[in-house]
């Protein structure tokens, strides 16, 4: 049984929310082309030709070099240990700024089995009170220096990324547009919160709380599945969070389902009032762009075959676009 939901038609008429505007900024993609990048650099030990045929024949590190290293601070030369300066087999990549300031320019020009000897003063403005302009001197032991080799951007490789054959400009077009579609994706959420806000205060309605608990177990799983994709689990989430399942789902989930539960039934008396449905058009062109995202013929045969009216999916992207057509009309 969907609860009775009352609006105030007058005022539904003068709600309008101003579209959040989203622009592009170029060093995004740059940004995402290094992060690209880096994920993707591996290293080969200084000295060597790789088996891909990189040339690491260079011994003495440089910036963007991997070295692992020990190192420990003291008082001044020969003077008493800082145990908390003391690092063990770090892998430090040259240029990082992972070290205190000045630390990683140090090691540049060393090789494999040198001993470094220098002093770093502390930037006065450092986390820690203990270092704050402290001067330290450090004696670092370099055991291992590798080259990074990163990828190059051939067809090839964009085709293993994105599963289009092109070129870097034509990634770097793919990578704007993606920029774009996830900054109006939230700048879309944003938008649809303030008028879900606007349209609550306008409607009076009663949930039952059998449909606010499965909506919290809707979510409560929906969460779970979440964590295990990324490779956790819902009871070590809840340690970290330093609370139980009833309290997480009672503080946290139950006010999320109650928005969700009242948005889903102020929308659907709005798209019942205003008589909004999807035309067969619509639906279609949703349709294939939900296939344009597969590439195996196989697959998209079977989307094909399947997604016709009476289908589940079907009628689910129907409902889903008569409710989008709702939200566009108050989004100007």
């Amino acid at each position: 049984v969907v609860p009775e939901v009352t609006i105030d038609e007058k005022k539904l008429a003068k709600i309008s929310i101003q579209k959040t505007p989203v622009t592009h900024d170029p060093k995004e993609v740059e940004d995402t082309l290094a992060e690209i990048t880096k994920k993707f650099t591996h290293f080969h030990d200084a000295g060597k030709h790789g088996d891909d045929g990189f040339d690491a024949s260079e011994v003495k590190i440089e910036s963007g070099d991997r070295v692992t290293l020990d190192t420990q601070g003291f008082e001044s030369k020969g003077g008493a240990a800082i145990p908390e300066t003391k690092v063990q087999s770090f892998p430090l990549v040259i240029g990082s700024g992972q070290f205190i300031p000045g630390f990683e320019e140090k090691l540049i020009g060393h090789k494999t089995g040198d001993v470094v000897e220098f002093d770093i003063t502390f930037p006065k403005d450092y986390h820690s009170d203990l270092f704050k302009g402290r001067k330290v001197f450090f004696m670092t032991t370099i055991f291992r220096v590798e080259k990074p080799h990163a990828p190059e951007w051939t067809p090839e490789f964009i085709e293993k990324l994105r599963g289009v054959k092109t070129d870097l400009a034509g990634f770097k077009d793919t990578l704007k547009q993606e920029i774009l579609g996830e900054k109006e994706r939230r700048a879309r959420e944003g938008d649809e919160g303030k008028l879900l806000d606007a349209l609550r205060e306008i409607s009076t309605y009663e949930i039952g709380e059998s449909m606010i608990a499965r909506e919290v177990e809707s979510i409560w799983n929906e969460q779970k599945s979440n964590l295990e994709a990324q490779g956790y689990n819902m009871k070590q989430y809840l340690e970290h969070m330093k609370t139980d399942e009833a309290g997480y789902k009672s503080t946290t989930i139950k006010p999320e389902a109650e928005r969700r539960v009242s948005a889903e039934l102020i929308l659907r008396e709005i798209r019942i009032m205003r008589k909004v449905e999807a035309t067969d058009t619509e639906i279609q062109l949703e349709i294939n762009s939900v296939i344009a995202q597969f590439q195996k013929p196989e697959v998209v045969a079977r989307l094909k075959e399947k997604l016709v009216p009476g289908d589940q999916h079907y009628e689910d992207i129907k409902l889903r676009l008569a409710y989008r057509k709702v939200v566009d009309a108050f989004i100007a």
